[in-house]
């Protein structure tokens, strides 16, 4: 069994390739080029579905990804606003807002 993550089974051109194969008709076959220079043939039998996401992780991966946004804008903005200014910001100045 394979997921979308790199595995010691399936290096990342394996994974791009087995994920481009069409299900619809099973079994299906597919092959790369391996780094050290030979092929590897996959056969894929048989397609599983993902298991549904957890709310409160759903909710806890947004609040990490916004947070993250707000912290480049901010940063964005600070080096806008200091591109050719004589500005000197306090470094506690911003973070305690």
């Amino acid at each position: 069994m394979v997921g979308r993550q790199v595995s010691a089974e399936l290096d990342a051109a394996g994974v791009k390739a087995v994920f481009r194969l069409n299900a619809g008709k099973l079994p299906a076959y597919t092959g790369f080029a391996r780094p050290d220079g030979s092929y590897r043939i996959v056969r894929v039998t048989r397609v599983l579905e993902a298991p549904a996401l957890d709310p409160m992780l759903a909710s806890s991966i947004q609040s990490g990804v916004t947070q993250a946004q707000q912290r480049s804008d901010m940063k964005a903005m600070i080096a806008l606003i200091t591109a050719g200014q004589k500005v000197k910001i306090q470094p506690n100045a911003i973070e305690g807002r």
